[in-house]
């Protein structure tokens, strides 16, 4: 039969020869089994997931050609004259066999579940909303369902996959699944949209819960991710505070300091000097803007003394602030400070120096609540004490005034009290600041009480009061001079409407145009006329019921004024009829000067007849 080529000794040569191509063999497989996919990252490059999947692609067929390569008859018949030689570079050959069919496991296992991972992912980058690179609310939440899907996918890869279980694996492809997102909402924010940091926690989110509640499998102890979040997050916490800082900075907060009006002695010193940095970051921010490179690009060291110069600027708003809170002579203008300003006070710098103003302002309306309530104790113990009037407002009638200057205590505490308690910061939400509003509230509910008790001591005698009133003559003699008036206080009833006269009896009066000098207006006309609307009761009643009267329409127009409800019907249909009672008092005015103008001049012959009752 025939010899086999191996059957014999083989020549020193031929075996070299042999060696040599096993070490080149060696180096070439050494260089592929040693590369790494996070190779760009460790570079600084920010890869994308393309490039894992790509990489374990390209790995799996280059170790399949090499494992058919190393399976062939040729490479067997090598590796048989190495081992009948005993070769020192046999086992090296052995070890190359094993290490490449090790790593064509690995890349098939790896290739095999990353491939439902970059279905997603290319399905969430052809998706619809990024073709419109308008990334809003509705669409962000497009995209979180994706990124919850494309979470889930991870963490099923990590707990099938053999291979792709440790932390160095997990680690690459989440940097990359953050590099992606951050490459997917650039466009967006070029076109000057909105910040999506909130996305960032959703990411960050969905992350952690996967680490701590990951998937369980059913045969084995759950393996979590105990690697810290600034290996998966560091580019992309890098990406947001840079994009925050150029937000805050470019867009509304700074550029608020263009109308910002300083008060207090050094007001327009202080105005000037905020008005120098709004010009100053307008400069900077503008000069950021034309730069050459790309601003949000997190690896520009540029940024850094662009970060530097606006710290700069928030210590020296920062001074500007307290210097303006020194200023301030009163709680609403240190109020009216920070609402201002209140956009730039969270910025970590000014918030340091102005965090100290906060409780000043709280202690500053306490002390108005000790003064508000001081004033009430006194006005109301002089009054009952007899020693004072019942505190009213000036110039108007006793219940409204009361109820006015009541209503006027409240609205100086309600006011502050709501403007500063809007402030979002923590100093107002202490156990000093629930204090203070619980004063607060007890002040009010004294206020509140003082007011109902004050008007529902008017309204129990208002009825008996309209009634008394109403029955009363229209018109009054004077006993020393015979000389008649109509029966309403215009001193006592300034500003109310007058007494509503009969409009049977005074008909013929309202609708006449005589004059004194006319020919109509003789003795016995105006006889006849006053005849039937005279009447003589006791005086003393008379003026006091009027004037009762008239305090009392004073007060409904008052208590109208201030929208005051449950008004009694009595006094609000006697009101109603202001106009009536306005024309019918005019022409009884009239009519009493006629006749005291023509008792005069008939000598008293009047007089006897005016001072008969009527029947």
């Amino acid at each position: 039969g025939a010899t086999s080529p191996l059957a014999g000794p083989v020549e020193g040569s031929v075996l070299h020869s042999i060696e040599t191509i096993v070490i080149d063999w060696s180096h070439q497989i050494r260089d592929i089994l040693s590369k790494d996919s996070a190779q760009l990252l460790l570079e600084g490059l920010h890869p994308l997931p393309r490039t894992e999947f790509d990489f374990w692609r390209t790995r799996t067929s280059n170790l399949q050609c090499i494992n058919e390569q190393l399976l062939s008859p040729r490479v067997s018949a090598l590796a048989e004259i190495l081992e009948k030689a005993d070769s020192c570079y046999w086992p090296a050959l052995q070890a190359m066999f094993r290490d490449v069919s090790a790593g064509l496991q690995e890349a098939d296992n790896i290739s095999l579940y990353l491939q439902p991972l970059q279905t997603l992912l290319e399905e969430m980058e052809q998706a619809e909303y990024l073709k419109a690179c308008t990334l809003t609310g509705t669409l962000l939440r497009q995209l979180q369902s994706y990124i919850d899907r494309v979470l889930y996918t991870v963490c099923l890869t990590w707990v099938h996959s053999e291979h792709y279980s440790t932390p160095s694996r997990v680690i690459v492809i989440l940097q990359e699944i953050c590099n992606l997102l951050i490459e997917m909402v650039l466009p967006g924010l070029r076109r000057a949209e909105p910040p999506l940091s909130q996305g960032r926690w959703r990411i960050k989110l969905s992350i952690l819960r996967c680490a701590n509640d990951p998937v369980r499998p059913q045969d084995k102890e759950p393996r979590l991710w105990e690697f810290p979040p600034s290996l998966v997050f560091r580019r992309m916490d890098s990406f947001l505070h840079r994009l925050k800082t150029i937000e805050v900075t470019a867009q509304h907060r700074f550029l608020k300091l263009e109308k910002a009006e300083m008060g207090g002695a050094r007001g327009n010193i202080l105005g000037s000097q905020v008005f120098q940095i709004y010009e100053e970051v307008s400069e900077l921010v503008k000069g950021f803007a034309d730069c050459k490179y790309d601003p949000l690009d997190p690896a520009e060291e540029d940024f850094a003394e662009f970060q530097s110069k606006i710290q700069d600027l928030d210590r020296r708003l920062a001074t500007i602030l307290c210097q303006g809170f020194d200023d301030c002579n009163s709680l609403a203008s240190a109020v009216k400070l920070v609402h201002m300003f209140s956009s730039l006070l969270d910025r970590p710098l000014i918030k340091a120096e102005v965090s100290p103003y906060y409780s000043s302002l709280l202690a500053a309306f306490s002390t108005e609540l000790d003064a508000v309530k001081v004033l009430y104790d006194t006005q109301i113990a002089l009054a009952r004490a007899g020693g004072g009037a019942l505190p009213a407002h000036t110039n108007m009638p006793p219940v409204a005034g009361q109820l006015q200057w009541s209503l006027e205590l409240q609205q100086r505490l309600e006011g502050p009290h709501r403007e500063l308690f809007a402030i979002n910061h923590p100093a107002l939400s202490s156990a000093e600041a629930e204090l203070v509003s619980r004063k607060f509230e007890e002040m009010i509910a004294l206020l509140q009480g003082y007011r109902e008790e004050t008007y529902g001591q008017w309204m129990s005698g208002v009825d008996e009061g309209c009634r008394f009133n109403l029955e009363q003559p229209l018109i009054l003699r004077d006993p020393s001079s015979s000389l008649i008036s109509v029966n309403f206080s215009r001193k006592v009833g300034a500003g109310a409407q007058p007494l509503p006269a009969e409009p049977s009896r005074s008909s013929a009066a309202c609708r006449g145009n005589a004059s004194i000098s006319s020919p109509e207006c003789t003795p016995d006309f105006l006889s006849g006329l006053l005849g039937n609307i005279l009447g003589f009761p006791n005086e003393h009643h008379l003026h006091r019921g009027v004037s009762q009267l008239s305090a009392i329409l004073r007060e409904v127009k008052y208590l109208n004024f201030q929208q005051q409800k449950d008004i009694p019907d009595s006094a609000e249909s006697l009101f109603a009829q202001n106009k009536t009672f306005q024309k019918f008092v005019d022409n009884l005015e009239l009519i009493t000067g006629w006749y005291n103008k023509a008792s005069c001049k008939a000598g008293g012959n009047l007089l006897w007849f005016c001072c008969c009752p009527m029947p």
